[in-house]
């Protein structure tokens, strides 16, 4: 019987999907620093 799933080649869905997570892993980091960013810009004004 051959094998359903090998493990050398992805589908196209599981592509897209590994890639769209990554995506939005790095718009969550972006928006984390941002918001660090004008906090920090925040206190840093007020003294």
């Amino acid at each position: 019987m051959p094998s359903q799933c090998p493990s050398a080649s992805r589908s196209a869905p599981e592509v897209l999907e590994i890639f769209y997570t990554a995506l939005l892993a790095v718009a969550f980091i972006a928006v984390v620093w941002f918001s660090g960013l004008v906090v920090y810009k925040l206190f840093k004004g007020q003294s």
